[in-house]
């Protein structure tokens, strides 16, 4: 009887948060990250704009992949837990859950109330930041 063979696991990347152990990142063991909620980038427009998720769609189709832009309209480029030094990205339920300050590692923050597009200056997180610079912080 011929050995099972074992799938051939590449590293990808290296995660590591500041003091922390370096987690390595498989192929057969990426976290679900790329689902979870953050900073959008959205499809391409009907008028030609490529849109954030332009070079992704341009990306998948050079790999002969078929992108549908009425099913594939954003992807997140910024997961908040990410963003936020926050909790274990490799803890796929920790993606899903709302980032308190004791779960961060920043010393203060403030996340929109909505996902929005990467580098969306919404009202709530402007007045906040002025609050913040007014305070001295």
């Amino acid at each position: 009887m011929a050995a099972a063979s074992t799938p051939a696991w590449r590293e990808v990347a290296r995660l590591q948060k500041k003091g922390g152990e370096t987690i390595p990142v498989t192929t057969g063991g990426l976290p679900d990250i790329d689902g979870a909620p953050g900073g959008l980038f959205a499809a391409p427009s009907p008028q030609g704009d490529p849109g954030g998720f332009g070079p992704v769609a341009l990306l998948a189709r050079l790999l002969g992949n078929e992108v549908d832009p009425d099913v594939i309209t954003t992807s997140c480029f910024i997961p908040a837990i990410s963003a936020l030094a926050a909790d274990d990205i490799s803890d796929p339920k920790a993606l899903y859950q709302p980032i308190t300050p004791d779960s961060s590692e920043l010393d203060a923050f403030l996340a929109a109330g909505r996902n929005e597009g990467h580098t969306t200056m919404a009202e709530e997180l402007g007045a906040w930041i002025v609050n913040e610079i007014v305070a001295g912080r």
